[in-house]
């Protein structure tokens, strides 16, 4: 039986990126014992896509001025995110 995952962690939770410029977020799938739960797939989404996009890569793009924006990574219907 697959590990249920219980808590997506997206690092770093906190980013700056400034407009023009991109960065990369990391991304955790835990199980309720906190072991790491691989080979799920990952959703990214932003708050406010004409500020900061988010690839499926999980890299950030800042395309405005704006925010803070809130960008999250969905893991099994697990959400997890960043400022």
């Amino acid at each position: 039986v697959p590990a249920r995952v219980r808590i997506v962690r997206v690092q770093p939770d906190t980013q700056r990126v400034i407009v023009g410029t991109s960065a990369p977020l990391t991304v955790t799938a835990l199980d309720a014992r906190g072991v790491a739960v691989a080979g799920r797939t990952v959703r990214w989404s932003s708050s406010n896509a004409s500020v900061a996009t988010v690839s499926s890569a999980g890299v950030v793009t800042a395309v405005s001025v704006g925010g803070p924006i809130q960008v999250a990574a969905t893991i099994d219907s697990v959400v997890g995110s960043a400022v």
